[in-house]
């Protein structure tokens, strides 16, 4: 260092300041230092003396005798992170977590306090998006519904708090492989020795839905079902899609939907040995893709043909068309034309042919409406005819005892949930069935002025009540009197 008064190179530092030792020029000085000191306590003893104060802390903490005299030393904030810290162990310890996880989660959780991002938010929901965040990091196969199971919340509440402490930290979260949740699904799956076999073949198919862009925008659970699903059958484990579901904790909608998009790519037409030798260059289009064309045809196929209705229905009002030409001189001689037309059949019916033609006409109708009064109500087309049947054709609308058989077990195992709730409510205890019992049926009787119910309307309610009593909280004695 060089001295600034002198300019020579003689600077030393002693007791906490920087003196030149040429000219004396004292250049800096400090009042605190980072020495340790001891003294001694009433006792003897040797003590620390001064605080530590850390670089997160507003204040230092008080000596150990003002601890003992139930003098609060911890601040609100140094309380969350310990919360935080605790909260955070303890859901790696139920979630079979290392220490490094959840190291890494501490320090998302140091960050989250210091961001004020904990307040009006419960430490346990920043605890655990904190720690899914680390293993999401360290491409861990958790979920986050292992999270949400664990401390008992809405996977949707812990998922939105996931979101914003992403965005509030900046944290870049590497984007979910499906491949790395197959072992542990297979596993669970119960496929035994084969497991590893199952899951190799749902890697490669994962691998196969990846190259069609079927992963974009999905989730991994619906992408791993489907997989397993599809790698069972492959091995001829039968697995239903209900079992599917309760592993991987997604709808049965949702598994068909991935099967379906998966059926619509090249790979989905291959045979099993055809897909675990070829593996397909070409890349089907995304769904997504796949299913706005689809409904820009079936828009353009429905707008089509509603144009070719209206214009049909057009043409059948306004009959044949004309021409231009035609309709300019039609309009300027339309009223010489009709009154030359009319007093052409005005003449034409006075005459005796128009008589005659007149007369003709009526016979005519009067024919046709005897013709269609004799005409009985239906008539059986020679088409409808049966007799020209084979008794080989009639004989393939008939059953077989063997397929009659056949049906009556289908229908039986189809019903048999049914059939057996009936046959229960139908036996006793014993076994034996119980005997049909029918209500007597009551017969009302005609109310007319011989069989009233009572001379007066107070008789009448008191049969009434006799009758049926509607309440056991109604004193009916005291109704009673009210008609005396």
């Amino acid at each position: 260092m060089i001295c600034s008064s002198c300019g020579e190179d003689s600077v030393v530092e002693m007791d906490a300041q920087t003196v030149c030792t040429m000219c004396g020029t004292v250049m800096s000085e400090n009042g605190i230092v980072s020495e340790i000191t001891f003294g001694e306590t009433s006792g003897g003893a040797a003590m620390v003396q001064g605080s530590y104060v850390g670089a997160d802390q507003t204040r230092a903490r008080a000596p150990a005798g003002y601890r003992q005299r139930g003098i609060a030393t911890q601040e609100s904030r140094e309380q969350t992170l310990l919360n935080g810290r605790r909260r955070i162990f303890e859901l790696a310890t139920g979630l079979r977590l290392s220490e490094h996880l959840s190291n890494v989660a501490t320090r998302f959780f140091n960050l989250a306090v210091n961001s004020n991002f904990t307040k009006g938010r419960r430490t346990q929901y920043v605890a655990a998006a904190c720690l899914y965040a680390a293993t999401r990091q360290a491409n861990g196969t958790q979920m986050l519904i292992d999270f949400s199971d664990l401390i008992e919340i809405n996977v949707f509440v812990l998922g939105s708090t996931y979101l914003k402490l992403v965005r509030e930290l900046h944290i870049n979260v590497p984007v979910i492989d499906p491949v790395i949740y197959i072992t542990r699904f297979a596993a669970l799956l119960d496929f035994g020795d084969e497991t590893q076999k199952v899951a190799l073949d749902a890697t490669r198919l994962v691998n196969r839905m990846g190259r069609d862009w079927m992963q974009i925008g999905r989730r991994p659970s619906g992408i791993c079902g489907a997989c397993l699903l599809l790698a069972a059958r492959m091995n001829n484990f039968r697995r239903s899609i209900e079992e599917i579901v309760q592993v991987v904790k997604i709808a049965d909608v949702t598994l068909r939907k991935r099967l379906a998009e998966f059926k619509e790519t090249a790979s989905g037409s291959l045979t099993v040995a055809d897909f675990r030798s070829i593996w397909l260059e070409e890349t089907q289009d995304p769904p997504a893709y796949t299913q706005g064309i689809k409904r820009e045809e079936k828009a353009r196929a429905t707008k089509s043909r509603k144009l070719r209705d209206d214009s049909a229905a057009s043409e059948a009002s306004s009959g044949p068309g004309q021409d231009p030409a035609d309709e300019v001189l039609e309009g300027e001689g339309h009223e010489q034309y009709d009154d030359a037309m009319r007093d052409e059949m005005a003449t034409y019916l006075g005459s005796t042919v128009g008589a005659t033609l007149a007369h003709e006409l009526d016979q005519q109708d009067a024919k046709r409406l005897a013709k269609v009064s004799q005409t009985p109500p239906f008539q059986l087309d020679d088409n409808d005819r049966l007799d020209d049947l084979d008794e080989d054709e009639l004989d393939a609308f008939i059953l077989t005892p063997e397929e009659v058989e056949v049906k009556k077990r289908l229908w039986m195992n189809a019903n048999k949930d049914y059939l057996r709730e009936l046959a229960e409510k139908q036996t006793g205890p014993d076994g034996e069935l119980k005997p049909i019992s029918q209500r007597p049926r009551k017969r009302t009787k005609p109310r007319d002025a011989e069989t009233a119910t009572g001379l007066t309307a107070a008789d009448a309610t008191t049969k009434m009540l006799e009758k049926k009593k509607f309440s056991k909280k109604i004193n009916y004695d005291a109704i009673r009197n009210l008609f005396d």
